[in-house]
Order: C-alpha cells, then structure tokens, then sequence
C-alpha cells in the first residue's frame, strides 16, 4: 500500500510539473490588425481596406524589420480607374515595417498618428522621407494588377499604373478575451485531491477484499459446533 502511494505521489508531481510547463509557456504570438488606404491626401477617388496576421515581437521596437514574416495578409482595391479588386498573401514578396526614429509604438492602439519623439514625425505621417517610419507591401509581381509599394507608407493600384493610396489606418483588431486559466497554485491543489481521492479508493478496497478473506476462513472447529 506504501509503495502505491508513493508511485501516485510521483505520478501527480509529474503531471503537475508538466501542466505548470505547459501554462507557463509563452510562445509568441500573433495579432491581426485591420489596414486602410486613402487617395485623399492625391486628389482620387481610390481606397483600399486589408488586414495583416503577423507577430509584432519580430519588430524591434523601436527598429525596422525589412523581411516581415507575414502568417496571413489581404487588400481589397476599390474606386481606382485599374487594379481594383482583393489580393492576398500569395500575391507579395515582401512587407516591410519601420518605427519612427527612437520612438517605440504601441501595437494595442491604433498606430497611425502615435506621437514619435522629434524630429521624429508620428507614425503614418503622408509625403515623409522616413521620419514617420514606414510599412509598406510589394507585389512578387505574380498578379500584374497587384498594387505596389511605390513611396514611405504609400501604395500604387494596378501594378503601379493606377492611382496613389496612403495608409490611413493600422488598427489592432478587437477579439473576445481568453477563457481565464487556472492558476498554477489551483491546479497543484486539483491534482493533489484527485490523488488523494485516488489513494483512499483503493485503501478502501483493500479493506473490503480483507474483510471478504477473513470472513470466508472460518475455523473447522466452529463451522462443526454451529452445525451441531
């Protein structure tokens, strides 16, 4: 009976540390941010609205990442005289993303028009050089009507025959929060009663097969003077 229990012990401080394992593990994660373009700031008609499924953690913040590995990525063109039309992941080579110079940004928040530290501009900032950072996408020139990184924030329709777009915004997309996890301490205490209950099940039947034992050996001696 002592060497069962010890065994459960061990069972559950194994399982217990392979649970702690795995809740304390903390891959990274990716986030989906909502995307659009505007041709206001040029004078057109065309927009463009996407979304982008990536881990922000590849991004020093501050600091660039120019080979942004992308999980999921789609831009829908409407309005402009050519390139209408939805494009996906498999249409670009390359995304690119740039804070402004020293200044980390908050990737919980929107991030167009996050303040930067001067001279620094604010992320997103239209007909800049760099100081506002940059993110940008570029056709693998698989689809000839692709739009096209053409400037710092700046997309071109139509494999860059078609109108300017500027982004506009790069908001993180709101999701439903996470079913809470037990904390590591409820589920050492969890194991701890499910091996204890274990444990007092089978002492329990022990006893009974036990008692079944004794009850079935009678001496002869008194089987033959209750049969008299």
């Amino acid at each position: 009976m002592k060497t069962l229990l010890t065994k459960i012990t061990v069972a559950t401080a194994a399982g217990a540390a392979l649970s702690l394992g795995v809740m304390g593990a903390n891959p990274a994660q990716a986030a989906i941010f909502d995307l659009e373009w505007s041709g206001e700031f040029f004078g057109n008609g065309a927009s463009a609205t996407g979304f982008i499924d990536f881990d922000p953690a590849q991004i020093p913040n501050p600091g660039n990442n120019f080979n942004l590995i992308v999980d999921d990525f789609s831009v829908t063109v409407t309005g402009a005289t050519i390139g209408n039309g939805t494009f996906t992941l498999a249409d670009f080579g390359q995304f690119i993303f740039q804070t402004p110079l020293n200044s980390p940004l908050d990737f919980t928040q929107e991030l167009v028009g996050q303040p930067a530290t001067p001279p620094a501009l604010p992320f997103g900032t239209a007909g800049t050089f760099g100081e506002a950072g940059d993110f940008n996408i570029f056709s693998n020139l698989s689809n000839p009507n692709a739009p096209n990184g053409t400037f710092f924030f700046q997309l071109t329709t139509g494999g860059e025959t078609g109108q300017n777009l500027t982004l506009t915004s790069f908001a993180p997309r709101s999701t439903t929060p996470p079913a809470s996890v037990p904390e590591p301490a409820s589920v050492l205490g969890l194991l701890a009663v499910g091996a204890l209950g274990t444990a007092c099940k089978f002492k329990g039947k022990k006893n009974r097969e036990q008692n079944r034992t004794q009850n079935s050996t009678v001496p002869r001696s008194l089987a033959q003077q209750q049969s008299h």
